[in-house]
């Protein structure tokens, strides 16, 4: 309650939290007062309610076939009442208002601030919920989150899990292991305290609800998914409460239970397109503001669940840039931020495109990976973007900068000629087996080498400034069964019977092994020598980059550089 009567104390926008005000359209929190004046009658309306006034109360009863006459005589009163106590209680700025029904967007009124920022408005008793995206994981975990709690005393919710898994008992089989194993065993967090969930779809919510505690303060990067698992928190509510209906809305209800009995076909689809629009309604019209769009919230924003107050807080950055963001239109971010199915392209029988001789693939101009020269890599596409394969580093910069005379290539390339200005050199610590190379806010891609085997041999990955990356160790092997090279008698199989006569398992993360590696940042031409002085500096001591050493599953990844 304490927490509902500070933020009580002047309105805000239901939308984004900011503190309203209608005295200057040019700062921030700028809203129009909803208007005051008499609501307008349809004629048929106004004539029907002129008549009603003028019935007897036994006779506007028979009329309307009700027992409570008194509350349908004055349908159009209490529907204005009702019309203007929504006005009056769920006040949009126009800033919220723009961006969600104009698609109207400025990036000066998109703040993101720090995380040190952000969790200095929390108070000291309140409870951590961190509400972490599942896609682009361990990207999304910000480590100096526990400079301010305790790791065992936060509540982390994993979202976006529908993008992994087809449905949410695979999810709390196989994604609730792999977040309990990691957290628990890389931070200290308390398994009991890790849930895996979707937001848009409502997965585990009963369960979560009862797991919150009171006084919870929502708290992630920006596009976590926060307000997303707000909105179904509310829903979720709203459906657990018991549906009283009158008199009419019964005998509705019953006619539409008749007609389903009577018909020949019952048509399933048009049942759950039914709901699923009452699901989105409701969800459009309760709870927080949502958007494709980063630092959307501004403020914080107190909500009741189940008599627990839960706190919507903005989402903050590493670096309080825009980062990948800056580059996009938002037309293109409301595309890459949908997601792909990881369940359907990622898995180890996905279709995959080859990539050999030193040929360059790009993601739109996000990122341009280099391969080396007698290689080929299999590269399985998990973001929202078609991948694009050119002959060399030089082609592609080439086509950029005269796009406009390569018309049929302009869709290639999501960015403009002038990331090309800010490019930045990284490099790929040596590897085998297989990796993901993963986007910050986007989504990863599945790298493979195959063929002839190339020792140690790095790749390069040029990336705008801001666009942040790491690699890890492919997440599906522990959120799903992959092939284990062995059959049913536990005789290991030559690669090329892997498919046909492998048994699967499932890895389990033990947190010893590194799962994720930074890049190397790289300005000179020799790239090993570069590894070699990177590892130096992080040792404090001369490290030899040894070209020669053979890579097997004990040190496979040597040289992972830990984030």
């Amino acid at each position: 309650m304490q927490v509902s009567l500070i933020y009580n104390l002047f309105a805000t926008c239901n939308s984004c939290g900011i503190k309203l005000q209608n005295e200057n359209p040019r700062k921030p929190g700028f809203y129009k007062p909803p208007s005051v004046g008499p609501k307008l009658v349809k004629p048929e309306d106004e004539a029907f309610n002129r008549l009603m006034d003028g019935l007897l109360a036994d006779d506007r009863k028979l009329l309307l076939n009700s027992s409570d006459a008194t509350r349908q005589q004055s349908t159009h009163a209490t529907t204005a009442i009702a019309t203007n106590q929504k006005k009056e209680g769920a006040i949009q700025c126009i800033r919220c208002r723009d961006a969600m029904y104009k698609s109207n967007f400025s990036w000066d009124e998109l703040p993101v601030e720090s995380i040190d920022k952000i969790m200095s408005t929390i108070p000291p008793d309140g409870n951590i919920v961190y509400v972490v995206n599942a896609v682009d994981f361990p990207f999304s975990l910000n480590r100096l989150i526990f400079k301010y709690r305790n790791p065992s005393q936060v509540t982390f919710l994993i979202t976006k899990c529908d993008l992994l898994f087809p449905s949410a008992q695979l999810s709390n089989k196989y994604g609730a292991t792999f977040f309990k194993d990691y957290l628990s065993r890389t931070h200290g967090a308390d398994p009991a305290n890790i849930h895996v969930t979707s937001g848009l779809i409502d997965w585990n919510m009963k369960d979560i609800i009862k797991a919150l505690p009171n006084n919870s303060y929502m708290v992630g990067g920006v596009n976590s998914g926060k307000s997303t698992v707000i909105k179904s928190l509310l829903y979720t509510i709203e459906n657990m409460k018991p549906n009283y209906l009158n008199s009419k809305e019964q005998t509705k209800l019953e006619k539409q239970q008749d007609r389903m009995i009577n018909s020949k076909a019952i048509n399933r689809h048009q049942l759950i397109k039914s709901k699923r629009k009452n699901e989105q309604n409701f969800k459009m019209a309760n709870g927080p503001g949502t958007s494709y769009m980063p630092g959307f919230t501004r403020g914080h924003i107190v909500y009741d669940i189940n008599g627990k107050t839960i706190v919507d807080v903005p989402g903050f950055s590493s670096n309080q840039t825009h980062g990948i963001y800056e580059y996009l239109t938002p037309s293109i971010i409301k595309i890459l931020s949908k997601g792909v199915k990881v369940h359907k392209r990622g898995m180890y029988d996905s279709h995959y495109e080859s990539v050999r001789n030193g040929q360059l693939v790009t993601m739109g101009g996000l990122f341009y990976l280099c391969t080396p020269q007698n290689a080929v890599y299999q590269i399985k596409n998990c973001i929202n973007h078609k991948l694009h394969v050119f002959k060399s580093m030089d082609k592609a910069i080439s086509i950029l900068q005269n796009i406009e005379n390569n018309k049929a290539l302009e869709k290639v390339f999501v960015v403009d000629k002038k990331s090309l200005d800010r490019l930045q050199k990284f490099i790929i610590p040596p590897f085998y087996g297989s990796i993901d190379l993963v986007i910050k806010n986007l989504g990863h891609i599945n790298i493979t080498p195959t063929g002839k085997k190339i020792d140690n041999e790095p790749l390069v990955i040029y990336l705008p400034e801001g666009v942040e990356a790491i690699i890890r160790q492919p997440l599906t092997r522990y959120i799903s069964k992959s092939l284990a090279g062995r059959d049913k008698n536990g005789n290991p199989l030559r690669k090329e019977l892997w498919r046909s006569k492998s048994v699967t398992h499932l890895h389990r993360f033990n947190g010893t092994t590194p799962f994720a590696s930074s890049l190397i940042p790289s300005t000179g031409s020799d790239n090993l020598q570069c590894i070699s002085d990177y590892l130096s500096k992080l040792n404090g001591t001369q490290m030899t980059y040894d070209n020669n050493i053979h890579l097997d599953d004990s040190n496979k990844y040597k040289f992972w550089v830990h984030v």
